[in-house]
């Protein structure tokens, strides 16, 4: 998806073309063996080595195209896996469902090129040392009963990765312990040394490492429906007192359309570019990271009937 600045023109998503057992393929690991670890219509992504990424695709639909070569090389961070077979709620109530959900290469930098045509309009945007993010799912679960907030916003000394659902079903209960190693990541790199803190959801309020609130919830008038918000407050505090402070206040987003199959809702997703502001303090240094920039929150809407 392109999502510009209003500026630059209007923003829009491409999508490849419906994938199929004989045209798709994915790693459940991602982790480096022969061939791609990726495949679809669009492209691929080949895991080099656990540290290097080779992303290469193009989507073309009317006027439209994009088309890329890139690649990722990790920055700071190990992969992290948030969720390893999570149970949720059975399909149907019937059929097991479970979400592997991998970040293994939460920090990368970028190289290479994006290629973008719009009409008559043609850029090419060359990436040097470019900030990057790859993630993926690996399940079996119905799309649409799952409603997320998402956060991904990096600077030079600092990333915050977030992975927060907001269903109901969702909102606490049994089994938030387990995963591994949470739902909210800090990774710091001081004078070359990095350190790694995870926050926990609780079932014991009085344990609860994370807490959110939303400002402002609007509506997109193409889907009035669903609600999404246009700021965010972050708080997370673990036991030795180690704390994340973090607004975002959004900038411009895009909307997604998910078209699940019958008998099952549809949904769609805010993808947001938003204004970062905060701070993380590390008690062990007494050492304040101040926090402003911009990133990325994403936004999963409530499942409605399809339109």
């Amino acid at each position: 998806m392109i999502i510009r600045d209003p500026v630059q023109g209007s923003s829009f998503p491409l999508f490849s073309q419906n994938h199929d057992p004989t045209n798709f393929s994915a790693s459940e690991t991602f982790e480096s063996a022969p061939g791609p670890e990726l495949q679809n219509p669009s492209g691929t992504i080949d895991v080099i080595t656990p540290d290097h990424y080779h992303v290469q695709g193009q989507v073309i639909k009317d006027e439209k195209e994009i088309r890329w070569n890139l690649h990722y090389n990790r920055s700071i961070g190990n992969p992290w896996l948030p969720w390893v077979k999570w149970p949720v709620p059975n399909t149907l109530r019937i059929i097991p469902a479970w979400i592997t959900y991998h970040m293994q290469m939460a920090n990368a930098i970028v190289n290479g090129t994006f290629y973008v045509r719009d009409g008559a309009n043609e850029t090419t945007y060359n990436l040097l040392n470019a900030r990057g993010y790859h993630d993926g799912f690996y399940s079996e679960f119905v799309f649409s009963i799952f409603e997320w907030n998402w956060i991904d916003y990096k600077q030079d000394n600092l990333s915050v990765h977030l992975l927060y659902p907001h269903a109901p079903v969702y909102s606490c209960q049994d089994g938030w312990e387990t995963c591994t190693p949470g739902n909210l990541r800090v990774v710091t790199n001081i004078n070359g040394e990095e350190k790694e803190y995870n926050f926990y959801r609780r079932c014991d309020q009085e344990k609860e490492e994370i807490k959110i609130s939303y400002g402002h919830l609007a509506i997109d008038p193409s889907y009035p429906d669903v609600k999404y918000p246009t700021q965010a407050t972050i708080t997370a505090e673990d036991d030795k007192g180690n704390m994340l402070q973090l607004q975002w206040s959004l900038l411009r987003y895009m909307i997604v359309y998910f078209d699940v199959p019958n008998p099952f809702y549809d949904t769609v997703t805010f993808e947001i570019i938003a204004d970062f502001t905060g701070s993380f303090h590390e008690t062990s240094t007494n050492t304040t990271i101040p926090i402003r920039g911009s990133g990325w929150s994403d936004w999963s809407g409530q499942a409605f009937p399809q339109q």
